[in-house]
């Protein structure tokens, strides 16, 4: 959980979320952030760790929706950070699903 949470980290102190709040949108970093959280894998987890990262990962997408006027101001193009903004959604939600399913 703590490596995870960590990379998540980088992404906000130099990767993808610090640059959009930077008003710079840089599709290669959005890319990395969401093959970071396609990659977790909710079995290597616990029921506890499970919910952490659960709370980790459930906001950034509404995060990346604050800062796409300011990245649009900048430069960016609407449409495409737009698509990036939609599949971040869907993998988060994905996660989600899979963290959150109810165990038998």
């Amino acid at each position: 959980m703590r490596d995870f949470a960590e990379e998540i980290g980088k992404e906000f102190s130099g990767g993808f979320f610090h640059n959009i709040r930077k008003m710079k949108f840089i599709k290669i970093e959005a890319v990395r952030a969401i093959e970071k959280i396609r990659h977790l894998d909710p079995s290597t987890y616990s029921e506890e760790e499970k919910k952490e990262l659960a709370l980790l990962i459930w906001n950034l997408p509404v995060m990346t929706l604050w800062w796409r006027d300011r990245c649009v101001e900048m430069g960016a193009d609407k449409a495409e950070f737009e698509t990036y903004a939609r599949e971040l959604q869907r993998v988060v939600e994905e996660k989600l699903k899979a963290l959150l399913a109810q165990q038998p």
